[in-house]
């Protein structure tokens, strides 16, 4: 429900800097061409007005899987359900006030910088609040290691190694030094294509049963993960590096 409000909000204004440009290209007007009297940096406000909260609106259903896995294979509720949740209610709507963190270099005042940055590094309070809700959740336990729980704890896994990498890049000072480099790639692959996939692929093994009622291989499962879990790190850690 969160994700989907927030398309609601975040998808009309990447239709609308793409009605304008089309309109710049093809009938002559001037909303991003500077010599018409247009300013090319609006095109990245509007863009990026909706490209950042589109990442949530990717990772926010994989919070929801963990939140269902974690839960069924360790046999109880997550802790502290209302502020796991209001934790990434507040991720989704933080999400709306960080776009110019992809625009550090592109000629905003020191001030604005600062602020975006600092509303960048208030995002890592919900998000870690979340990771400490899923290992309370561990205590007292009674785990079933099952392949969509392995994956689970990869998606953990990745995404508090993505969040860690991002903290480096949401200061200005660092993100001046690490602008147009690797390591911006590396970041986000780390989150898009280590925890999005992990857990993508854990829904994918948990739902196929009750959906198709196929039950997949456990060798080949098993092998599947083995070789994109070591495929993501031999990948991803020398674009880090």
């Amino acid at each position: 429900i969160a994700a989907s409000w927030m398309m609601i909000v975040a998808n009309p204004m990447l239709i609308l800097g793409l009605l304008m440009l089309l309109s710049d290209r093809h009938w002559r007007t001037s909303f991003f061409d500077y010599s018409g009297g247009g300013d090319p940096v609006l095109f990245q406000h509007m863009f990026w007005f909706f490209g950042h909260p589109e990442v949530y609106i990717i990772i926010i259903p994989c919070f929801g899987v963990a939140n269902t896995l974690i839960s069924f294979y360790l046999r109880k509720r997550i802790s502290a359900r209302a502020s796991l949740m209001y934790s990434l209610y507040t991720i989704a709507f933080l999400g709306f006030f960080v776009w110019g963190h992809h625009m550090y270099m592109v000629g905003l005042a020191h001030t604005t910088r600062m602020l975006y940055s600092t509303l960048t590094v208030m995002i890592s309070v919900p998000a870690a609040t979340k990771i400490m809700h899923w290992l309370v959740t561990f205590v007292n336990s009674s785990m079933h290691f099952e392949m969509p729980f392995i994956l689970v704890l990869l998606f953990v896994f990745y995404f508090v190694s993505g969040g860690i990498s991002g903290m480096a890049i949401a200061h200005t000072g660092m993100n001046v030094l690490f602008h147009d480099t690797f390591y911006i790639v590396g970041h986000f692959h780390v989150m898009l294509a280590g925890s999005l996939m992990f857990s993508g692929y854990a829904a994918f093994y948990f739902y196929l049963p009750s959906l198709f009622g196929v039950r997949y291989s456990r060798l080949f499962a098993y092998l599947h993960v083995f070789y994109y879990s070591i495929g993501q790190l031999f990948t991803v850690i020398p674009i880090i590096f």
